[in-house]
């Protein structure tokens, strides 16, 4: 089976090239490179569906990727746990969510990811600054008061479940209690095995959204644990080639095709 890598911005008018499947890796973070990315990309996997071809994830799928509120509308609905999450279309209406769920808040891009743009609110002086001082689609988290010093990320792929790392909490500025949990903004990963609670709220989050591959970040407050967001299209480090590996042989496997290392045998 060859293997194609596709540029989403190099391609025009849903001009794909054949292929058996696709695998969707165009990060929530794109939008930050070219907002236009995102739009191409639910366009491309909307036509690779409908014509029948398999894609990994699917729109639905991808459409939470590249909106957290939709995401946790999703999972809301479905039972799962997750911050109240509210997309901002007025500082009015932000305010009223803020009055109701108190700060601090979380506000973040609708969009995006690598902890880009995420921001602890701890009053309405600094909501008011963020909202006149941002053009883009934003949400507004209601905060979680953690118990433990780290969060997890839970990975799915097909029913299965595994937990690679777990992330230190860190302080967002000097002086403040550690609360984020992100590798790009300066956590420190370590070995962790998630009790099976975790694992299954990661499952039942990844369901929620029809991903059937994700990696869904995890944090744990006084009444158990807590889906921050699932990431459909999850980054990795450069040491993680045996596992990315193993995810790409198994995506082939669930979908009848024989994976790369037995092609080359």
């Amino acid at each position: 089976m060859a293997v194609h890598l596709i540029d989403i911005e190099s391609v025009r008018d849903i001009g794909l090239p054949p292929c058996s499947i696709y695998l969707n890796r165009v990060y929530g973070s794109a939008t930050y490179r070219n907002p236009k990315s995102v739009a191409r990309t639910l366009e491309a996997v909307e036509h690779i569906e409908r014509s029948g071809i398999i894609c990994v994830n699917g729109l639905l799928a991808s459409r939470c990727d590249y909106s957290k509120a939709l995401a946790a509308d999703l999972m809301r609905a479905a039972g799962v746990r997750t911050p109240k999450t509210m997309l901002v279309e007025s500082l009015d209406s932000a305010i009223a969510f803020a009055e109701t769920h108190g700060y601090p808040l979380i506000i973040k891009p609708d969009s995006g990811g690598r902890a880009l743009g995420v921001e602890l609110v701890k009053s309405e002086e600094k909501l008011r600054s963020l909202l006149a001082s941002c053009a883009e689609s934003l949400v507004l988290q209601s905060f979680v008061l953690q118990t433990e010093n780290f969060d997890c990320r839970v990975a799915t792929l097909y029913g299965d479940a595994s937990t690679p790392y777990a992330r230190s909490l860190i302080p967002q500025a000097a002086g403040e209690t550690p609360w984020m949990g992100s590798y790009s903004a300066g956590s420190e990963l370590f070995n962790y095995n998630a009790p099976q609670e975790a694992i299954e709220l990661g499952l039942a989050a990844a369901d929620a959204i029809g991903a059937v591959y994700s990696e869904v970040d995890v944090a744990f407050d006084k009444d158990g644990p807590i889906v921050i967001e699932v990431n459909p299209t999850p980054n990795y480090l450069e040491e993680d080639g045996s596992r990315i590996r193993g995810i790409a042989a198994r995506i082939l496997e669930c979908n009848g095709f024989r994976s790369l290392e037995s092609e080359s045998a």
